[in-house]
């Protein structure tokens, strides 16, 4: 609903008369209404009373409500029918420092005071048809009416973000005002809400008489006597006091209109907010008696769990009116809330407060019960039998559907639970259910409905819903585990039986789990949901509270013994639940600490602290409270004792008893009934005799728990065990006073449908001989093996059979619950028989399982020995830990440890790296049993949280990349060893760890002989690889990983022998990692592509096969489901297990490899057949693994076909052989058969630059460590794209250094081998420096560089980035013209210059002479006798050609070559500088100047001056290519030097040593125009005022384009603005939000950085004097723009600035006022006179005329400041119209179409403009972002222009209206300047080429359309 103009003539807001001191007590405001200017029914006035309202309330007696009644007042209101004299009470005192509170009806005398006192500014107002309005115009009385009338109230009299307080079915209102408005509601407060009704839904066609009689009955004194006794829990006052409190609510019923607008009010449907709640985005405060007899405070739960930021507080011993009954406490919650630190109350001052109101803890009316309590009770009762709280509006409507015919009963229909204000009830009452006591009729259908869409299976039956509907009970139900298989369905029948449920969920949070359960029909109506963990068993109190049935359903199955505790609602420890129920423990306040610091000390964090981010740790406090303590939402305890639950049948048990006594407390509960598991009731013998099982299964037997059998494991054991357990809640039955009945259904396996999307846990199992799965078939087997059987029933039985039980008058005992009783053979024979088209994967039902099948005994015997040693170990519920997590072998292992049930501690090195953990965060059972924990090798301290807690360890982290300088260590052997040394102290601490397998490698079991002859005659574990030992094929690299592997398994062994050991080690020395894995990698394996090497032909990885061969004469190989398969196999080994043991199905040599290649795969070319050791091939002689019992699954042949298929897929499923792509990852086998750079480590300087960028892409690819500089690391812009290249994470790091300061770059050339020297000063600033010019600093830079470069002694090879400028073929001598050729030897004269000497060319001159003397100082240092490294210089052309990397910013020599198409001046006369100093201009291709650094650093020895260039084109090459190439684009620029002289080069040095360039001439050009045209897509702009309506229609535009967006909004909080905004596409990738305030200027700087373009649209337009400094708007908006200015200028990267000024700032009046008025013509030249008074004008319009005149004349001036760092243009725009983005019209629009929308504010704004510019300029808002787009695009462009498609006036505008639409009625027909029109005389953005789009006639149909589609015509 659009915001509406006021009504009034008047452009201002009514003022208020002063207020009338009086004492403070109010009558309930809102709920009545009263007469017109003067009496009611016998007049009232007397006493001081205002003269409107009834004459009833001189009986009032109350003195505080006499009080409040003489300053109720009538204020005039805008609507859009006509102003309303809107009745309400207003402030004493306004406070500008706070929110106001504005109370809606339903506030009485005692509370208004009181916040008064506390010194809020309490506003009380009556909503439209409820209160004293005057409605003798009886206006609608609809919902929107009411809206729309509090909203013009609002923006009358208040006016900024107020505190709305809504009581009852005011917090109705409340919530749709705030979803329509957010802008004026900054907190709400509901008290005893009422949001949950449907309305009154259709009630067009019922008899008027009826509404009208059930209205008429409400005036009546009996009936406003029970209103009263139902909603107070105690009448303040005493009986003395009920006659006041009925005259005082019946009061409205005496006004004339009162009863036509409470029907007109029901007639149109009432309030439904059902769908509006959870859009409530601001914060809430919820308020609730306890003992509300109306509205149950269980909604409060409900309410609190679906608004996303609420308070919950509820009051005790306190009925529906809170506010009235408890008043003090209320305020008190109140300021809580709002943050005000109360006042003293006023009782201790000697306030006048009456006596009859009561404390907090004191009912009111001190103590005495106004009612007999059996009145109560008989209150109550009529409630709980005849559903008396069913919407009265509800049964309405299902009388209007009845009273349409037959054909209503064919709709479905159930029962309801609706709640309704007290006079509803009535209505229901007498219309309803009297009629029925006395034998009668009733006249209305209860809870009549048409059937609403429903999901697929989620359907009642009709026998369900007429058992519904018969029954008339509404049970209320507690359904524990709502979202389990059982549950669902469960819910779902009891929905359809009308009954009310409590389902509970662990996290309420999982949208896939609680929407199943939001979708079921009659969830909104009858389901509430509560979160609950049988882990905290107290959370479970909420849900059972009120309910008459229990079912248990939940059970835990994940043990995590680290949950915490939670609370619902306000509570005090000593009478809180949890410890009563819970005898030993203590409740304790946790609270989570993130310290700032590097590392966690000595004693470490707890083990379940998860750190979440590089330097900061997360701890755990826990605060024992004392009993008097309260405990408050929002909080987390914990209850503390001295023990954990130490598995789950444990946490089972307890829970179970705590929920027996929680359904004691609630004195509701008639009977608990337990889904129990016929697995506790197994037939076996407890002695194990006569067979194993008993004759017969029935509820007598019990599963002996100390039996275990071999399909057993450890979750099975605890599921066992806890179902078993948990069922000896039967024992309750036997106590000796019952509260209520339990009973135990004993479920069979649980098949047929589900309702879930998601796979249940018993299905799979049933099926599993089928899928194959082997866990599956795991389960049903111990099902048989315990049972005898494999019980068998449907869901569906099983929840009726739940529903029967609770249907019984009594029951109690246990049930087993089964269809049949058949074994696992009837399951594979059904199969077999039903789907034969299915092949039945496993079919077996042996005793023995089918891998032993075929052994003999003694072997079967130490198989079984080796499983039950499994499941001991298995069983342990502490969780095991896996170092290196994202690797290649530790992802599949923690999937199988997952699969398995383990509880897995994984370590990465950064948890910010979402690819890493969100890999491992999908894997099935991670959500319940995955923790991730952040540890780096070089930081071994970092490991104890993860240890701490396990039983097991995996070692598979290893130390790869080494960076001396940001580690203590010298290289990865040391850290890896140091790193050992510590875990092994942090395993011994834990006093949990009791085996340590660690990850070995075969690389550290060589048979070299030690005097390094050949090879030993095996390999086995007793072999060592020598140190000292090298080969041919070894390189750096791998002689570290081969160190390291050595040294820190010999270290780890060496614990093994150490007396006081504290646990195992286990070393597993793996061979060559090969196969295929199903966990998805991020990345490829390492070794895979090493393996099929030969396929690919990859010499890198080919060289690390040969490396393997060299070193152990084979190449051992396993494959990855092999290798974790033993990691688990030895963690499973029982009783002990320690040493080392090689792990390799086999030992083939380079030659075996190639042979299974070119058989298996002959199709595929192998392209790398040089193998070394052909004939060597040694062996193992032994086999340590396999004689403990360990198999292969895989064979050599089998892993090498594998990894092949592996390859294949990683490469995708497009391709059919396997790739030969360069290697984008690290390997530590790569030999020196790689580029000599591969492996180095290098520094790139100037590393944000064009061609740095590209240069270290591509040596991050060849696997160097890169040392890159920048000048600012903070610069989060330059940083990120390097960050974000591949292998940054591991190769890359970042330094900070300054040519101005060259010292800053010896830590980044330290430990380097080469350095590219890139970066070159080119901003001067002599303020800040020592030196004189760029030349002087680059100089000495250089120099000091080439210092730094000696001391490192590392550095071989330097090589400079120079330029070709540097080597001008000028002659020296001062004569005429170049040389004949450009050679290496030529040098530019310094002392040269040429025709175009101006500022530019002062700097080329400077950028020539600086490159010039650097390259000849590096140069010289090759001359050096004692030089330590060799020089080279590439003087590199003019670079074109598009990179892949993704630039921040443009390239500088990219918008030079394209200069002739783009008409950049500056950039052309760059390439005319080239030209005149060359005599071409030179090119190369981006690509090729780093493959040339490249080489450079990869030759053997070179040294000296390089030129760069692929060719020597001059400017008309350019231009000619440009236009043959790109006919469809206007070369701007043609103008071109020395169009005939073409200097080309005589030599091609670099060619001559084997480089070659992989672009030409034309090649380059065509890249470099293809780079301009996405470059200029990709600037980077600033949009201000961006919630706008033109800002948002340009922020589509440019986002559209692909333009980086930054847009301003001056809050970032409003939901409504943002959510537009982000949904626009493309504002994912480029919509970057900042708040700004054109009050605060300096708001703007952090979005106009970096940006080219700043489109200038906000504009401040509502001014308070009180909040700012400025003493108007157009003060604000000059200083804001003078501030933007300067914060342009700063950010040196704004290019054109793009103001949206306005035609209203171009008046053509003159500014003597002579000559008609009127100037003859408007244009760019005008500016509005503002010491003139316009006709129809206001302070407003003045205001805005001012501001816009005085900004674009700031603005504008800037062009003419003396050198100006960018452009200045401003479009003074006409008046918009067209189309809008928002759901709302605009301020133009409303405008445009006043004459047919009667608006009479809009239609002034209309005749102002005709008035000051003597026509009404128009312009449609598509074309006005397209002339934004526009001024950005153009080169160069600066000024005003005026923007408009044409100068109609207003008679114009009603013309077309009439001629357009003559349907509809011209209602503002008056015109002025009929004969007036004045026009343009220029059209400068049309002679620029811009065209309009949009007419005149075209943009105002647009508008008509627009305001039709938005319903506001």
């Amino acid at each position: 609903m659009p915001p509406l103009l006021l009504a009034s003539s008047s452009s201002s807001s009514p003022a208020l008369a002063p207020p009338r001191p009086s004492c403070r007590g109010r009558v309930r405001v809102a709920a009545a209404s009263a007469g017109v200017n003067g009496r009611a029914g016998g007049g009232g006035g007397g006493g001081g009373f205002p003269g409107f309202l009834p004459a009833a309330v001189e009986r009032i007696r109350d003195e505080p409500a006499i009080r409040l009644a003489k300053r109720i007042e009538r204020v005039p209101t805008g609507f859009s029918q006509s102003p309303i004299l809107s009745s309400c009470v207003r402030p004493l005192k306004q406070q500008q420092d706070r929110d106001p509170v504005l109370l809606l009806h339903g506030f009485d005398r005692y509370t208004y005071p009181l916040l008064e006192e506390a010194g809020l500014e309490a506003w009380a107002v009556d909503i439209l048809g409820w209160g004293f309005s005057d409605l003798e115009k009886r206006p609608p009385g609809d919902v929107a009416s009411k809206r729309e009338h509090l909203y013009q109230f609002w923006r009358s009299y208040i006016r900024r973000p107020m505190v709305l307080v809504g009581p009852s079915l005011g917090a109705a209102v409340a919530i749709d005002f705030t979803v329509n408005y957010p802008e004026a509601v900054s907190k709400l407060i509901f008290i005893s809400a009422s949001v949950y009704a449907e309305g009154t839904r259709d009630m067009t066609r019922m008899p008027r008489f009826v509404p009208y009689a059930g209205v008429f009955l409400l005036k009546s004194l009996p009936l406003r006597y029970f209103a009263t006794l139902l909603a107070f829990y105690k009448i303040p006052g005493g009986p003395a006091g009920l006659f006041d409190w009925v005259q005082i609510g019946r009061l409205h019923c005496l006004l004339p209109w009162w009863e036509d607008a409470l029907v007109d009010f029901m007639m149109n449907g009432g309030y439904n907010v059902l769908n509006q709640i959870n859009q409530v985005k601001h914060k809430c405060l919820i308020l609730w008696g306890e003992e509300d007899g109306i509205i149950s405070n269980k909604q409060a739960y409900r309410l609190h769990q679906e608004l996303p930021d609420a308070i919950l507080r509820q009051v005790r011993e306190c009925g529906h009116i809170p506010h009235v009954e408890k008043p003090s406490e209320v305020l008190k919650h109140v300021l809580d809330f709002l943050g005000t630190e109360r006042r003293p109350e006023k009782a201790e001052q000697g306030s006048s407060l009456p006596s009859t109101v009561g404390g907090d803890n004191n009912p009111v009316g001190g103590g005495s019960e106004a009612v007999p309590r059996r009145w109560k009770n008989w209150h109550r009762n009529i409630l709980s039998r005849t559903s008396l709280l069913i919407s009265c509006y509800s049964l309405l409507g299902s009388y209007a559907q009845r009273a349409q015919g037959p054909s209503a009963n064919t709709h479905t229909t159930h029962a309801c639970s609706i709640y309704l204000s007290p006079y509803s009830q009535i209505i229901v009452f007498f219309l309803c259910i009297m009629p029925a006591r006395l034998g009668l009729k009733p006249p209305i259908v209860f809870g009549q409905k048409q059937e609403r869409a429903r999901p697929p299976k989620l359907h009642c039956t009709e026998g369900q819903e007429e058992k519904g509907i018969e029954d008339r009970r509404m049970s209320t139900v507690c359904v524990t585990g709502g979202a389990g298989h059982i549950a669902t369905w469960l819910i779902n029948k009891l929905l359809c039986r009308g009954c009310v449920v409590h389902a509970t969920l662990r996290n309420l949070g999982d949208e896939k789990k609680t929407n199943l359960l939001m979708r079921m029909p009659g969830a909104e109506e009858r389901l509430v949901l509560f979160e609950a963990d049988m882990y905290d068993a107290a959370t479970f109190e909420p849900a059972i509270a009120g309910c008459d049935f229990v079912f248990l359903i939940a059970i835990p199955i994940h043990h995590d013994p680290r949950s915490t505790k939670g609370y619902y609602r306000s509570l005090s420890v000593s009478n809180s639940p949890s410890p009563c129920a819970n005898p030993g423990h203590y409740i304790a306040l946790v609270t989570l600490r993130v310290a700032e610091e590097m590392r966690p000390p000595p004693p470490p964090p707890p083990a379940r602290a998860e750190q979440h981010g590089t330097g900061t740790v997360r701890v755990t406090r826990v605060k024992l409270l004392k009993p008097r303590d309260a405990l408050l939402l929002g909080q987390a305890y914990r209850l503390i004792t001295v023990d954990e639950y130490k598995n789950t049948t444990e946490a089972a048990v307890d829970a179970t008893r705590i929920i027996l006594q929680q359904c004691e407390r609630s004195k509701t509960v008639k009977r608990i009934i337990h889904t129990a598991s016929v697995t506790a009731a197994s037939p076996l013998r407890e002695d194990g005799g006569g067979g194993g099982y008993k004759d017969f299964i029935n509820d007598c037997c019990w599963t002996p728990l100390n039996f275990s059998h071999r399909y057993s494991n450890a979750l099975l054991d605890a599921y066992l065990s806890s179902k078993t357990l948990s069922e000896e809640l039967l024992r309750y039955n036997e106590s000796e006073r019952p509260a209520f009945e339990v009973v135990t259904l004993a479920c069979a396996l649980v098949g047929g449908d589900s309702i879930q999307p998601y796979h249940t846990l018993s299905i799979p199992v049933i099926v599993s001989p089928l899928t194959g799965r082997e866990l599956s078939h795991g389960v049903l087997k111990f099902k048989k093996a315990s049972l005898g059987s494999v019980p068998l029933v449907h869901v569906d039985d099983v929840c009726e059979a739940h529903i029967f039980c609770m249907e019984q008058p009594s029951i109690a005992g246990r049930f087993l619950f089964a269809a049949g009783y058949p074994n696992m053979q009837d399951y594979v024979d059904h199969f077999a028989a039903k789907y034969p088209e299915i092949e039945m994967k496993l079919k077996e039902e042996s005793q023995t399982p089918p891998y032993l099948t075929g052994l003999e005994e003694e072997e079967i015997e130490q198989q079984q020995s080796i499983e039950e040693r499994s499941c001991d170990t298995m069983s342990s519920s502490r969780p095991v830990c896996v170092t290196g997590g994202s690797g290649y072998i530790a992802t599949c292992l923690i999937k199988k440890l997952l699969q398995r049930g383990c509880g897995v501690h994984a370590t990465l090195r950064n948890l910010g790296d979402e690819k890493k953990t969100a890999l491992l965060r999908r894997m099935p059972g991670a959500a319940e049993r995955l923790v991730l924990f952040e540890a780096d090798m070089y930081d071994a301290a970092t490991f104890e949280p993860a240890i701490a807690g396990c039983e097991f360890v995996f070692l598979l982290a290893t130390p790869l990349i080494h960076d001396p300088l940001s580690t203590k260590y010298k290289n990865t052997t040391e850290a890896a060893v140091d790193a050992m040394h510590i875990i092994l102290q942090q395993c011994e601490r834990s006093k949990t760890v009791r085996r340590v397998i660690h990850t070995a490698s075969v690389t550290a079991a060589s048979p070299l002989r030690e005097d390094g002859e050949g090879y030993k005659d095996f390999i086995n574990e007793s072999c060592w690889t020598p140190l000292d030992l090298s080969n041919r094929y070894s390189n750096v690299m791998m002689d570290a990983y081969v160190s390291s592997k050595t040294l820190t398994e010999k270290l780890l062994l060496r614990y093994n022998e150490s007396e006081s050991r504290a646990f195992e080690v286990v070393t597993l020395t793996c061979a060559l990692i090969g196969g295929d894995t199903d966990t998805t990698q991020l990345y490829h394996s390492l070794s895979i592509p090493l393996i099929v090497s030969p396929l690919t032909g990859q010499e890198l990885y080919h060289g690390g096969l040969k490396s393997l061969q060299a070193l152990l004469g084979s190449v051992p190989l396993a494959h990855i489901d092999d290798i974790c398969e033993a990691h688990i196999f030895c963690m499973e080994q029982q009783p002990s297990i320690a040493g080392r043991f090689l792990c390799a199905v086999g030992y083939p040599n380079m030659q075996d490899y190639v042979d299974r290649f070119a058989v298996k795969y002959p199709e595929i070319a192998i392209k790398l057949q040089g193998v070394i050791g052909k004939d060597v091939r040694v062996k193992a002689d032994t086999n340590k693994l396999g004689d403990l019992g360990f198999k292969y699954k895989f064979t050599v042949e089998e892993t090498l076909d594998s990894s092949v298929e592996s390859q294949q897929r990683h490469q995708g499923p497009s391709n059919t052989s396997v790739s030969d792509d360069t290697p984008s990852h690290t390997d530590p086998f790569l030999t020196t058969q790689m580029t000599s750079s591969s492996s180095s480590r290098v520094c790139v300087t100037g590393a944000s630059g064009y061609i740095a960028t590209c240069l270290i892409k591509k040596l991050l690819q060849r696997g160097c460590v890169v040392h890159a500089t920048l000048r600012n690391l903070g610069d989060e812009k330059k940083t990120a794209p390097l960050k974000e290249l591949p292998g940054a994470v591991e190769r890359l790091v970042l330094f900070e250094a300054d040519m101005y300061d060259a010292d800053t770059f010896e830590p980044a050339i330290a430990g380097c081998e080469f350095v590219f020297l890139l970066a070159t000063p080119l901003h001067h600033d002599p303020r800040s420096t020592k030196y004189k010019n760029t030349t002087e600093a680059a100089v000495d830079a250089m120099r000091i560089i080439l210092q730094q470069c000696e001391r490192s002694k590392t550095v071989r090879r330097v090589i400079h980035t120079a330029s070709v400028t540097a080597a001008s073929p000028f002659r020296e001598d001062g004569g005429e013209g170049y040389k004949d050729f450009i050679n290496e030897s030529c040098w530019t004269p310094l002392d040269h210059s040429h025709s175009y000497n101006n500022t530019m060319v002062d700097v080329h001159n400077d950028y020539s002479s600086s490159k010039t003397l650097t390259e000849k100082l590096l140069l010289r240092y090759n001359e050096s006798e004692s030089r330590a490294f060799e020089v080279v210089t590439l003087a590199c052309a003019l670079v074109g050609g598009d990179a892949d990397t993704t630039q921040l910013y443009h390239s500088l020599s990219v918008p030079v070559i394209v200069s002739p198409l783009t008409g950049d001046e500056s950039c052309h006369n760059t390439l005319k500088f080239l030209q005149a100093l060359i005599g071409s201009v030179p090119l190369a291709h981006i690509e090729d100047i780093c493959e040339a650094h490249i080489f450079c650093a990869e030759q053997p020895s070179i040294a000296g001056r390089f030129l760069c260039a692929v060719g020597y084109p001059n400017m008309q090459d350019y231009v000619d290519h440009f236009v043959t190439k790109y006919p469809e684009i206007t070369i701007k620029l043609k103008e071109v030097v020395g169009k005939d002289v073409r200097v080309q080069a005589d030599t091609n040095k670099l060619v001559d040593l084997g480089f070659k360039y992989k672009y030409g001439v034309e090649e380059t050009l065509i890249c470099s125009v293809e780079c301009a045209k996405r470059k200029r897509e990709m600037s980077r702009v600033c949009v201000t005022g961006a919630a706008g309506y033109i800002a948002t229609w340009l922020v589509k535009k440019l986002l559209g384009r692909g333009c980086v967006v930054h847009a301003t909004l001056r809050d970032l909080g409003d939901e409504k603005k943002t959510a537009l905004l982000r949904r626009m596409p493309g504002a994912a990738e480029r919509l970057v939000l900042f708040e700004a305030d054109m009050y605060d200027a300096a708001t703007f700087e952090p979005a106009i950085a970096g940006c080219e373009f700043v489109f200038l649209i906000a504009t401040p337009l509502q001014h308070d004097p009180s909040s700012t400094k400025y003493k108007n708007n157009t003060e604000a908006a000059v200083d804001a723009m003078r501030v933007i200015l300067q914060q342009c200028e700063r950010s040196r990267t704004v290019r054109r600035v793009i103001h949206t000024a306005s035609v209203t700032a171009a008046s053509p009046l003159r500014e003597d006022g002579s000559g008609g008025g009127y100037k003859d013509f408007i244009n760019e030249s005008f500016w509005s006179p503002l010491n003139l008074t316009y006709d129809f004008t206001n302070a407003h319009l003045d205001g805005y005329v001012s501001s816009k005149s005085l900004s674009e004349k700031e603005l504008l001036s800037y062009n003419s400041s003396p050198s100006p760092a960018f452009e200045v243009v401003t479009l003074a725009c006409a008046v918009v119209g067209g189309d809008t983005l928002q759901p709302y019209l605009w301020s133009t629009i409303p405008v445009i179409m006043s004459p047919l929308t009667g608006d009479e504010l809009c239609h002034n704004v209309l005749k102002f403009l005709q008035a000051l510019l003597g026509s009404v300029p128009l312009v449609h808002i598509d074309d006005v972002c397209d002339a934004h787009v526009f001024c950005m695009d153009q080169p160069s462009i600066a000024g005003r222009f005026l923007c408009a498609a044409g100068y109609p006036n207003m008679k114009d505008y009603i013309d077309r209206f009439a001629a357009k639409y003559p349907e509809i009625e011209i209602k503002l027909k008056e015109v002025i300047g009929e004969g007036v029109r004045v026009q343009a005389d220029t059209k400068k953005l049309v002679d620029l080429g811009f065209k309009y789009k949009y007419g005149v006639e075209e943009t105002l149909d647009c508008s008509v359309e627009c305001a039709k589609r938005l319903g506001e015509l």
